[in-house]
């Protein structure tokens, strides 16, 4: 979906050369009949005030504006046409943590569910969740340093799961309430926590215990969602978390379109279904679990401070961390567009008039050659307009050869 505007437009200027080549054979032909010494300079003319170059350049030369623009706005893509598919958007999809939220959440309560008193809880969920890069996992190694001394082994990472491992010689996992009842089968406490993010340990008798988190918002996101929804775009929320708390996210942000305890695949869905309704999907995300859904996205975009992964997996990568980056890149991609369509109505419109003045023999070769170099000059300025604006400091600059590196070792 991406390429087809581009594909579309790069058939434009073939296409003209033939008409061209055929106008000025048909104008020679006819002056050789009429008028033989006038033929040849009539042709000629022809060719030269209807050289292609304004419609060949007036893609590349916006596009190419456009990205260094977009450079400066912290903003790299791993591709050109991705501007395109920003301007025809029809949706944006975030994910809750660590993109509309801060990356680093906080332990704001641990409860004890079982025999073990809760400083142990704390020290033996951090053991587990210290080969996660999630940032509630985080939280927890960030809250029981000490674990670090835990005997931990058989570790793996289920993405939009939680983490699984051997503390101690006892099998135990952090994460998702479901994810742990998995491995010992026993009912989910009752726990009256509504809007809160919780995550869950366990190990194979029962529940150990329960942890509640402070998930603070970023603070632009608010702004960046109205900026949003103020150009048209409807904005949805994905989460893996309770309802309560996406729906809190949602009702802070003014966002209506949610879909909790949603896992990798179920996020994938989500956007398929709405790309089958006719929707052009934007995706933003920043963790491991979420390189699935970047990759079913039309467009995707990734946090500069998120994981590796997926960054590699998306087609734009926010260097500062800023959502109001992503809204200037939206904008700035609609006046791509909007300047790309100008030039290719400027060059139609000059050759509508030039061609059949140059085969009526009322424009010499000179004042041709003026005509399309003028035409060209045209275009090529007012893509240059692209490059004016709200330009802010690189803030993420340091970032950008990290970036290209991992992408290099694809």
């Amino acid at each position: 979906m991406i390429s087809a505007a581009p594909a579309a437009r790069r058939g434009t200027a073939p296409a003209f050369v033939a008409f061209t080549l055929a106008a000025a054979s048909l104008a020679f032909a006819a002056w050789l009949a009429f008028e033989p010494q006038r033929a040849l300079w009539v042709a000629v003319s022809v060719l030269i005030v209807t050289c292609p170059c304004a419609l060949w350049l007036a893609t590349p030369m916006a596009l190419t504006v456009a990205t260094a623009a977009m450079g400066r706005r912290n903003v790299v893509f791993a591709r050109a046409a991705v501007i395109e598919a920003l301007a025809g958007a029809t949706d944006v999809v975030f994910d809750k943590t660590g993109t509309l939220t801060q990356r680093r959440a906080t332990l704001r309560k641990a409860l004890a569910l079982g025999a073990l008193p809760r400083e142990d809880c704390i020290a033996l969920a951090a053991g587990v969740a210290r080969g996660s890069a999630h940032p509630l996992d985080r939280a927890l190694v960030d809250a029981a340093p000490e674990a670090s001394a835990c005997e931990v082994s058989e570790l793996v990472n289920h993405p939009g799961q939680g983490v699984e491992a051997r503390v101690a010689g006892r099998r135990m996992r952090v994460g998702r309430a479901t994810f742990v009842k998995a491995l010992h089968r026993q009912p989910v406490p009752t726990i009256d926590k509504p809007g809160e993010t919780i995550a869950w340990l366990g190990d194979e008798d029962g529940w150990l215990a329960a942890f509640t988190f402070t998930d603070a918002m970023r603070p632009e996101a608010a702004r960046a969602v109205r900026e949003l929804r103020a150009m048209g775009l409807r904005v949805h929320v994905l989460t893996g978390d309770t309802a309560a708390a996406g729906e809190r996210v949602a009702a802070d942000l003014g966002i209506d379109d949610l879909d909790a305890r949603a896992t990798p695949q179920r996020k994938v869905d989500y956007l398929r279904a709405l790309q089958l309704a006719g929707c052009r999907v934007v995706m933003v995300g920043d963790g491991i679990n979420d390189a699935p859904v970047l990759g079913q996205s039309d467009v995707s975009v990734a946090m500069g401070g998120g994981a590796d992964l997926a960054q590699v997996r998306a087609d734009a990568v926010l260097l500062s961390d800023s959502l109001l980056d992503l809204v200037r890149a939206m904008r700035l991609a609609r006046r791509t567009r909007t300047v790309i369509r100008e030039n290719f109505g400027w060059a139609l419109a000059y050759n509508l008039i030039a061609i059949p003045l140059a085969i009526a023999g009322l424009v010499t070769p000179a004042v041709a050659g003026i005509g399309m170099s003028a035409s060209s000059l045209v275009v090529a300025a007012n893509a240059l307009r692209l490059g004016r604006g709200d330009a802010r400091p690189a803030a993420g600059l340091t970032q950008i050869k990290p970036v290209a590196a991992r992408c290099a070792k694809l």
